[in-house]
């Protein structure tokens, strides 16, 4: 068994700006992270947005896997479309996405990693992304993962507080992203 930073240089992160902050606060290398502010699965499958080398053209998340063919893909959407995707278009673009991911790298280990909680104050001011919702979405993602062969990582459950919502101790004031003690917890419990 390697270390965790072996895991790490063996991994794509791809997400929206939850994942962004791996990088953002150092502890994942930006060219590991294939992630967009904002984005959701559904426009993952078609943003041109990585270019994996200088001048070189730009790619989708998924033909940059299927040229990097890493080991572990760690797969983290949903947060910005709980809130205004039906949930069978959100749960059948999210299958499309990882069937064009494995698709284009076989032999990767997919993870697909839980849907995210927000602060109790954030599910006031966004009344259709509550917590409630989001462990709803999370018991049908760990099922779609199991059905496409991949692994489930429940980080929900790791940035709750007693009430089911993010925890103060890892909000960035937001209600909504990270802040570094949260991205430093989710790796140590990825390394257990």
């Amino acid at each position: 068994t390697g270390t965790l930073q072996d895991f790490i240089d063996e991994t794509i992160f791809v997400g929206d700006s939850r994942t962004n902050g791996l990088a953002k606060y150092g502890f994942v290398d930006s060219d590991r992270v294939y992630a967009i502010d904002g984005a959701n699965h559904s426009t993952a499958r078609t943003e041109r947005f990585i270019q994996l080398k200088k001048g070189g053209k730009l790619l989708t998340i998924a033909d940059a896997v299927g040229t990097v063919k890493p080991k572990y893909l760690m797969v983290s959407f949903g947060i910005n479309g709980v809130a205004f995707m039906e949930e069978d278009t959100f749960f059948s673009e999210y299958a499309l996405f990882l069937d064009e991911l494995k698709a284009k790298t076989p032999d990767s280990v997919l993870i697909v990693q839980s849907i995210l909680p927000v602060s109790a104050a954030y599910q006031q001011r966004e009344p259709r992304m509550t917590n409630d919702k989001i462990k709803r979405y999370n018991r049908k993602l760990a099922q779609l993962a199991e059905q496409k062969g991949g692994l489930y990582f429940d980080t929900f459950t790791l940035f709750k507080d007693g009430k089911g919502n993010l925890s103060s101790t890892y909000d960035s004031g937001d209600g909504l992203h990270f802040n570094s003690r949260a991205y430093q917890a989710w790796l140590d419990n990825l390394d257990t």
